[in-house]
């Protein structure tokens, strides 16, 4: 697992957005990336994000994933919710940094997902 590539806001992004539309309207995923806090003396921008269920279907598990993230830090305080309870991944640090492309295995697992949607 390599945490400490760096991965830029626009690729976190363009992740989120395709995992969420690569699920063909199917579990109503949406996702989310927000400001925290604004730039801070060291030049870094601190964020928080995420891909939930929109609607709960009966008979489908509701899992929902949400982390921070910083250019300096990238993807930290990654937490992956089943139901309501919090589940553990080897591929999460004890710092809950995740690699990129770890989150992306994760919500292929957890979606359903056979690919992800591309332009």
């Amino acid at each position: 697992m390599n945490v400490n590539k760096r991965v830029t806001v626009q690729e976190l992004a363009e992740t989120l957005r395709n995992i969420a539309y690569s699920d063909n309207q199917k579990h109503n995923l949406c996702w989310s990336l927000s400001v925290i806090h604004p730039k801070t003396n060291d030049g870094d921008v601190g964020y928080s994000g995420g891909v939930f269920h929109n609607h709960h279907f009966k008979g489908h598990k509701d899992s929902n994933f949400s982390f921070s993230y910083s250019e300096s830090r990238g993807i930290y305080q990654f937490h992956l919710w089943r139901e309501h309870d919090e589940v553990r991944l080897d591929c999460v640090g004890k710092d809950g940094k995740i690699s990129l492309e770890h989150l992306v295995k994760i919500a292929i697992d957890e979606y359903g997902i056979e690919e992800l949607y591309s332009n």
